[in-house]
């Protein structure tokens, strides 16, 4: 039996009954992780079985171990990064199956508060390069951007704990390269608290996680190296549609150890690390090849002229999409959905001891549609107006440019879109540039020849082009290239939409953006900047590439750390967080208090805010309390003041009035017995000294506290008729002396300043 994954092109033979299965070992690098999915899912989906292979999982570390491992035939097959350049200039025997990792996972983290955050902050810093001591992209990242192997420090592994996070964290060293899925499984909370620096932010994109074998295996074994292969690729195919049951399958049978939200992240990490261009696993780019070994050389770590055609392998069976497949989206949709059903018949295996009748049906069904599918593609390949006619029913502005005569049809869609008629835009591509704009010309006709010579990965642009009525629309434009057999482009195929509006809008939204006073900020679940206005360059200091290459928390005052984390955790769970207040750090080195109000998309992982300077209200809040304290403490004072004079009065009035007018009252009643006094004008006129005695101190009492002089003539004034009245009172000698001339206090601070002086001399006389 034999069943066809037509979205692939792969054909898996069932094994031949009673034939023993081919025992061969996957070396893999490093130890059991997620990194290593489709490989698990092929072995556990029976593709490896299908094709009578038995297959065992090693594990390794170092560079030179896995290489070896391979050639001396201890392990068939084994897993690596584009260093196998570098171990292929050197003289190793070893062939690039496929390219797993479309872009390098392996990435330097550094402390986010440390503020290193390019190649060129290592210089003089300390790097762990992983077990091995050295890991090549890295090291040509450093290169290349002006750091010499001497100008920065290379940390002995063999002092790196099983945690190089942690020891990062505790000092022990500047910098580690290290691959996301490891970094998340040590922390957690990964990239929260690091700064992390991908080789590819600064030019150096590489592939990753290389399938390799060596050329003797490949020569004896075509077929073998060919179904292995093969099974590899869709295993990972499935593993990247079908994420949660792969974790699942993962949890259960091979990573036990690993939490599913690890396994979840680490999938996340991966997922556009892994994606290939046309969703083809295992991709591979012959001018991608050339570009890495163009920059190992560049960089002295090989030789230039390293044979690529013994590097890469080159299938029987081709394991890429056939060359101009992909320009039929029909054709396309077709292969997904065969390729699903193939799934679900490996997926019943599984389950399965026995093939079911239900099964070998699908099964069937299976080669039904792949029939129908290569007629239809046949059809296609013979006719090229059947093409066109395809193009033309899709109902879209598609276009079709072939390279080989360099004539360019367009879509009837396309025509009505722009008003023009098939005769001015039928005809060569070099014609048509005459509709860009002028501005435009030269990044356009750039861009295409960067995606033609291999330079790119993916062709979207947005440009302006002339329509019929003369005017200037913006469109955006798509594109992807069909390769012959020897990897060279023959025909570029493209959809054209019209979005004048979409860029007026975002021109609306980005002046707004622009002109805010307000800052106004997007932000990514991995809690970077992603954009900012120029209020917060104005108002901080730090340009836009500085506020964006640090974690948010890099610029968060360490108080506030605590709060802005529950803020990013309510976010990341779909909440909005408004009145958020934190410090946040200046370019020279102060803070500024701000108030956040931000609103996440979950969907997006973004989080939009808006962001007002309140520095200014804190301050205002903060003088308001001190005035608030201090008014307290005035008014505590004065109560005290008003306290000491009322016992001051009560005093005054008990010593002296009171005991004047019982003198008075004990010489009165006197007078009721005139036969005891006999001549008693002696008491009268006692009495009346008395009472004199006692109006002249219930007046002096009465100036002392509120003396009329003082509301009359001045403070000046009452001062000097208090001294002379304490001088009389006490016989100590007071004297008031005044320097120049100025205006005269309101009446209510004359009052306070005379009873202060008041107080003053009291205290004295005591």
């Amino acid at each position: 039996m034999a069943v066809v994954f037509c979205g692939l092109g792969l054909n898996l033979p069932g094994a031949a009954v009673g034939e023993a299965p081919t025992q061969v070992t996957l070396q893999l690098q490093g130890p059991d992780a997620y990194q290593f999915a489709g490989y698990y899912v092929a072995q556990a989906l029976g593709l490896y079985r299908e094709k009578n292979i038995e297959v065992a999982f090693a594990t390794g570390s170092h560079r030179q171990n896995i290489v070896g491992e391979v050639i001396s035939g201890r392990a068939q097959f084994g897993i690596l990064d584009t260093d196998l350049v570098v171990n292929r200039a050197a003289g190793d025997p070893v062939v690039v199956l496929a390219a797993i990792g479309q872009h390098n996972p392996v990435v330097l983290v550094t402390v986010a508060s440390e503020g290193i955050s390019t190649p060129l902050d290592f210089l003089g810093k300390s790097i762990h390069f992983g077990p091995g001591g050295g890991n090549a992209e890295i090291e040509a990242l450093l290169q290349a951007e002006g750091l010499g192997a001497g100008e920065y420090q290379r940390v002995d592994p063999a002092r790196v704990s099983d945690n190089p996070l942690a020891d990062l964290l505790a000092g022990k060293f500047d910098a580690v390269a290290i691959h996301l899925t490891k970094a998340a499984a040590l922390d957690s909370d990964f990239p929260a608290n690091f700064h992390v620096i991908k080789p590819r932010t600064f030019g150096m994109d590489f592939y990753s996680n290389c399938l390799f074998t060596s050329e003797e295996f490949l020569a004896g074994n075509p077929d073998l190296v060919r179904d292995f292969r093969e099974a590899s690729l869709l295993g990972w195919q499935y593993a990247m549609i079908h994420k949660e049951e792969t974790i699942q399958l993962l949890k259960e049978e091979y990573l036990q150890d690993i939490t599913v939200e690890r396994l979840q992240q680490a999938a996340t990490l991966l997922q556009p690390v892994i994606e290939a261009p046309h969703g083809t696993s295992g991709w591979m780019n012959r001018h991608r090849w050339q570009r890495i070994v163009q920059s190992y050389g560049d960089l002295g770590l090989i030789q230039q002229d390293l044979d690529l055609d013994r590097f890469l392998y080159n299938p029987d069976v081709p394991g890429q999409v056939a060359p101009g497949a992909h320009l039929n989206f029909l054709l396309i949709g077709l292969n997904l959905l065969l390729g699903s059903a193939l799934l679900v018949v490996l997926l019943h295996r599984r389950r399965s001891s026995a093939v079911s009748d239900n099964a070998k049906e699908l099964s069937a069904k299976v080669l039904e549609l792949a029939g129908e599918r290569d007629q239809i593609l046949t059809e296609l390949r013979a006719n090229e107006a059947v093409l066109r006619r395809g193009i033309d029913a899709v109902g879209a502005a598609i276009w079709d440019w072939n390279l080989t005569t360099g004539k360019i049809y367009v879509s009837d869609f396309f025509l009505e879109l722009t008003g023009y008629t098939r005769e001015a835009l039928d005809g060569l591509a070099s014609d048509s540039i005459q509709f860009v704009h002028s501005e435009d010309k030269d990044r356009i006709l750039h861009t295409y020849q960067n995606y033609l010579s291999g330079h790119q990965e993916n062709l979207g642009q947005e440009f302006r082009f002339r329509f019929a009525d003369g005017r200037f629309r913006w469109i955006f434009a798509r594109a992807v290239v069909s390769l012959d057999d020897k990897g060279e482009p023959t025909r570029l195929v493209g959809s054209f939409t019209d979005i004048t509006d979409r860029v007026a809008a975002e021109e609306e939204r980005d002046r707004l953006f622009n002109l805010s006073m307000d800052m106004l900020s997007v932000g990514g679940f991995d809690r970077f900047l992603q954009q900012v206005n120029p209020a917060w360059v104005r108002l901080l200091g730090w340009s836009r590439d500085e506020l964006m290459s640090h974690p948010v928390l890099f610029f968060i005052h360490p108080e506030d750390q605590e709060v802005t984390l529950e803020a990013f955790r309510r976010l990341e769970g779909g909440e909005p967080v408004t009145g958020l207040e934190n410090r946040f750090r200046c370019r020279e080195g102060n803070f500024r208090w701000l108030s956040w109000s931000s609103f996440p998309y979950p969907d997006r992982q973004l989080i939009f805010s808006v962001v007002r300077d309140i520095n200014e209200h804190k301050k205002a809040q903060s003088r308001a309390k001190d005035y608030h304290d201090r008014l307290r403490s005035l008014t505590n004072q004065l109560s005290l003041v008003e306290d000491r004079q009322r016992r001051q009065l009560a005093n005054a009035i008990h010593d002296g009035l009171a005991q004047q007018l019982f003198g008075v009252r004990a010489k009165v009643t006197l007078l009721k017995y005139p036969e005891k006094l006999g001549d008693y004008s002696g008491t009268v006129e006692e009495v009346l000294a008395i009472l004199d005695e006692t109006m002249t101190q219930a007046r002096t009492l009465s100036f002392e506290l509120f003396p009329p002089v003082l509301y009359e003539v001045g403070l000046e004034a009452a001062l000097i008729w208090l001294a002379k009245n304490f001088h009389q009172r006490t016989e100590i000698q007071c004297e008031v002396q005044t320097e120049g001339e100025g205006e005269e206090l309101v009446e209510d601070i004359r009052a306070m300043a005379y009873q202060s002086v008041r107080e003053l001399l009291n205290n004295t006389y005591k």
